[in-house]
C-alpha cells in the first residue's frame, strides 16, 4: 500500500480570495492579488505625490516657522541687561 501523508491544499492568504497555490510557491498570496496590490500601491503613491504642495516636491525640506527663541533674541536687544530670576532667590523672598 502506498500511504502518502496528505498536505492540505495552501490557500491565498487574502480572506475574499480562494485560489489554490502550488506547494512548491514560497509567496502566500496567488498572482492575481499581488497584481491587484501593485496596482493599488502604485495609485496610492500617485495620488499621495499629487496632494503634496509644489515645495515639497523638489526634496528640499520647508522652511520652519520663527520660534519663540528668536521672540527672546529680539528682547534682549531691546533690554540689554536682562534679569534672570533664579530659584534661591525666589526661596530667599519667602
Amino acid at each position: 500500500m502506498d500511504t502518502e501523508p496528505s498536505i492540505p491544499p495552501r490557500i491565498c492568504s487574502k480572506s475574499k480570495c480562494k485560489n489554490v497555490l502550488l506547494h512548491d510557491d514560497t509567496r502566500k498570496t496567488c498572482e492575481r492579488c499581488r497584481e491587484y496590490d501593485r496596482v493599488n500601491t502604485a495609485a496610492r503613491r500617485k495620488r499621495k505625490q499629487e496632494s503634496q504642495p509644489e515645495d515639497l516636491d523638489s526634496g528640499r525640506p520647508a522652511p520652519l516657522p520663527p520660534t519663540s527663541a528668536a521672540v527672546t533674541i529680539e528682547n534682549d536687544t531691546q533690554n540689554p541687561n536682562p534679569v534672570e530670576s533664579d530659584s534661591s532667590e525666589v526661596n530667599s523672598v519667602l
